[in-house]
C-alpha cells in the first residue's frame, strides 16, 4: 500500500494516515496482568476482546488498574485483538 494517495477533489498528492482505531483503543478491563512482563490488560470494546500490552508510560500505572475501570490508551494496534499502548488513561466509576 503507498503512503501516499491523491485526493479525489483537488488532486493533490497527500500522506495516508493510519485511521484512528490504528493508534487508539478503548474499553471496559475485564483481565490485568500486571506481574507480567511485560505488563498486560485485556479490554472489553466493539471488537470483542482486546489484549492491551502496557509499554512506557502504559506499564508505569500497570499495578493501578482493576477490572471494571474503563480503559483509553495511545500506542499502535498490532490486529484486532492485540494493541501495543504507549500512554493509558484509567477512569473509575466514583472517581
Amino acid at each position: 500500500m503507498s503512503k501516499y494517495a491523491q485526493n479525489e477533489f483537488s488532486g493533490v498528492i497527500v500522506p495516508v494516515r493510519a485511521g484512528q482505531d490504528d493508534e487508539y483503543v478503548e474499553g471496559n478491563v475485564v483481565e490485568v496482568h500486571p506481574a507480567e512482563a511485560p505488563p498486560y490488560v485485556v479490554i472489553a470494546n466493539r471488537d470483542g476482546l482486546v489484549k492491551v500490552v502496557l509499554f512506557k508510560d502504559a506499564a508505569q500505572v500497570a499495578d493501578e488498574i482493576r477490572v471494571g475501570d474503563y480503559l483509553k490508551a495511545d500506542g499502535e494496534k498490532q490486529h484486532e485483538q492485540l494493541f501495543h499502548a504507549d500512554s493509558v488513561e484509567i477512569s473509575r466509576r466514583g472517581r
